[in-house]
């Protein structure tokens, strides 16, 4: 099913073999994750409401609990080449269930864009000036926003190529 510009990303399909990605490259996009905003944002989160081996214990904890999960609905999606939401629909939650799964992600992200422009806007107001924090707030999530129009032009080949800058174990890839 091909979408309003042309990529067919597979959202209600199976993956074929020749159209999914190498585990190294799928690792790699998830090890970068680990540079993200968002977990910066935890860290410091715990570190500051609690001591060291409590917040380390509380992130290792929580990182193995999510991590599990999502192995073990990684490797049934590799396996049968469906996405996160066909999963769900085809595993007992049904097309509705399915929906309010990706309703849940969708929230989930929203949430956390606003999160990373406010975060992003209070440091450029304050190591830039210039603008007030919601003008620097605009300027962060349009700019974001455009950055995701264009990898949404190509598909994932797009944050395939450009994964190498937040995280170097992107570089041995040679795919």
């Amino acid at each position: 099913m091909a979408s309003a510009v042309g990529v067919d990303d597979y959202a209600l399909s199976r993956v074929p073999s020749g159209a999914r990605y190498s585990w190294w490259s799928v690792a790699v996009q998830r090890f970068g994750q680990i540079s993200a905003l968002s977990q910066f944002l935890l860290g410091a989160t715990l570190g500051f409401g609690m001591g060291f081996w409590q917040a380390f214990l509380a992130l290792t904890l929580g990182a193995v609990i999510l991590e599990v999960v999502a192995v073990f609905v990684g490797v049934i999606g590799v396996r049968e080449g469906l996405s996160t939401s066909m999963l769900a629909r085809w595993t007992g939650f049904g097309r509705a269930g399915s929906a309010v799964i990706g309703l849940a992600i969708g929230i989930s992200l929203i949430g956390w864009f606003g999160i990373q422009s406010a975060v992003s806007a209070q440091g450029l107001a304050s190591l830039v000036g210039v603008l007030p924090e919601w003008g620097w707030s605009l300027v962060f999530g349009l700019l974001v926003t455009a950055i995701v129009l264009w990898v949404r032009v190509d598909g994932l080949d797009r944050v395939h190529h450009g994964a190498g800058v937040p995280h170097p174990g992107r570089l041995v890839d040679h795919q």
